[in-house]
């Protein structure tokens, strides 16, 4: 008998959007479908981390500075996607004081810059 654990099939969306606001998760979902774009969304990290694995290495993954339960920041997450091998890593962040925080596998997104998050729509 084979013990081994079959091999979970990997979502196909266009976004995975992982914020603790609420609000902008579903600014976030009403973009997407304005535009045609399938889009998944988590207000847990610690959830989004569980799933990471169905989802292809090219998806583009939208991260929050912090979470609710504070172990964890984006930038924290995002290396260790980067790690796993995702290269297409977003962070939201509230102001442009962080950029030099920044690693250069992660794109910074200022919140107030409506045009960034328009962008990374429209980015292929």
């Amino acid at each position: 008998m084979n013990s081994k654990k079959p091999i979970a099939p990997l979502c196909e969306v266009d976004f995975v959007f992982v914020h603790k606001d609420l609000c902008l998760l579903d600014a976030f979902v009403w973009l997407a479908k304005d535009r045609t774009k399938k889009v998944n969304v988590y207000a847990d990290q610690q959830r989004f981390l569980a799933h990471v694995r169905h989802y292809p290495k090219d998806t583009k993954i939208v991260l929050g500075r912090t979470f609710h339960h504070g172990e964890q920041t984006g930038i924290q997450i995002a290396y260790y996607l980067h790690e796993l091998g995702f290269k297409r890593l977003y962070l939201i962040t509230f102001s442009e004081t962080l950029k030099h925080q920044i690693p250069n596998y992660l794109t910074n997104i200022p919140s107030e810059d409506g045009e960034g998050l328009e962008r990374i729509f429209l980015e292929e």
